[in-house]
């Protein structure tokens, strides 16, 4: 079984340089995760920093948001994510949040707590031994 990586990221400034507020943020984290566990049964959010060149050239460094999800079949929901991506760009007021989607080749595992590992449920992807 295949199973893809989805990931929608956005960063936590306007392009002018001005900081999104807080709020706005939340409310976008918020909503991607609801998507996501609609469409994915869960996701996960991290923050971390990101980079990119500016219309003008110069190096811009600023933190952001990354939602991800493992789910196999992406394709049905891929209108729908990218339906909901631009609406996202539109309330952050971005030019665009990043939508990617990348093709896991190799082993999932949802590991049960210490003592049940005997239970620890395997997915085998296809291609990795």
């Amino acid at each position: 079984m295949d199973i893809d990586i989805v990931e929608l990221a956005f960063g936590h400034y306007y392009s002018n340089g001005a900081p999104l507020p807080l709020r706005r943020i939340e409310a976008i984290e918020y909503r991607g995760l609801s998507t996501f566990a609609q469409f994915f049964r869960g996701g996960q959010r991290h923050r971390c920093r990101g980079s990119y060149l500016s219309t003008q050239g110069q190096l811009v460094i600023e933190p952001c948001t990354l939602i991800k999800a493992y789910k196999p079949n992406v394709e049905q929901y891929w209108t729908q994510l990218m339906a909901e991506a631009s609406e996202m760009a539109a309330a952050l007021g971005q030019e665009s949040v990043l939508l990617a989607r990348m093709r896991l080749n190799g082993m999932l595992y949802w590991a049960k707590p210490v003592g049940k590992l005997h239970q620890i449920t395997q997915m085998q992807l296809m291609g990795f031994q």
